[in-house]
């Protein structure tokens, strides 16, 4: 059977894409709820600005593998609940820049300009970042820390990540809290051991082709 038209696509992807939005919103009142219950439980209390200040896990991901992808997001979860936070898409690629614009570009039209224009005024070009893929995890970790107080009455005052430092490293230059209030750093268990076997892998094969035989 034939596919949908790109503009019905695109008409229906939006609504989608709305419903999800208000969906999502539901989940994080939610979430902030039971956070703020299993907090207060072990004895923390917001601080003098009324936000708590708790340790999160962060981490990026990318829809395809490789450091080339075209979307990418970062994901916010609270070591206490397990809970996800915060989310954020990031996005090299908009269908409706890549169909309707190409198209309109393609015929030299002197109102490609201002198509595009008026096409990211109106909030539907999928866009929002620029750069490398790789660098989305950093760009994640700083609209993360910069909204925290804002959209949640958070502070990500413990970051436990992988062995990379660079989205870290952002978030304390950005100082989101003020210059009184340190972000500590902890690696993720997880990460450090995966490390460290593939470390200790390397050397039995290492000696193994040396003839040496390691055991243990």
């Amino acid at each position: 059977m034939p596919g949908l038209h790109q503009k019905s696509f695109n008409k229906y992807a939006s609504r989608f894409y709305d419903k999800n939005e208000a969906l999502a919103d539901h989940f994080s009142h939610k979430t902030l709820l039971i956070l703020n219950e299993a907090h207060r439980k072990i004895g923390l209390q917001p601080d003098a600005d009324n936000c708590l200040q708790i340790a999160v896990s962060f981490n990026g991901s990318w829809l395809t593998r490789g450091h080339k992808s075209l979307i990418g997001i970062g994901t916010v979860i609270d070591i206490l609940t397990g809970l996800v936070i915060d989310t954020h898409v990031l996005s090299l690629h908009c269908q409706i820049c890549a169909t309707t614009g190409a198209k309109i570009k393609k015929e030299k039209s002197n109102n490609y300009e201002q198509w595009l224009q008026e096409h990211k005024e109106s909030g539907s070009c999928a866009i929002n970042f620029e750069g490398v893929s790789g660098m989305m995890e950093v760009e994640a970790a700083t609209v993360f820390w910069a909204r925290s107080v804002e959209k949640l009455r958070l502070k990500y005052t413990t970051f436990v990540g992988d062995g990379d430092s660079k989205a870290y490293n952002k978030v304390c230059d950005l100082a989101p809290y003020g210059p009184d209030v340190e972000i500590e750093k902890e690696e993720c268990l997880y990460h450090v051991g995966k490390c460290m076997g593939a470390a200790l892998r390397n050397v039995v094969s290492d000696y193994s082709k040396r003839g040496i035989t390691l055991g243990g």
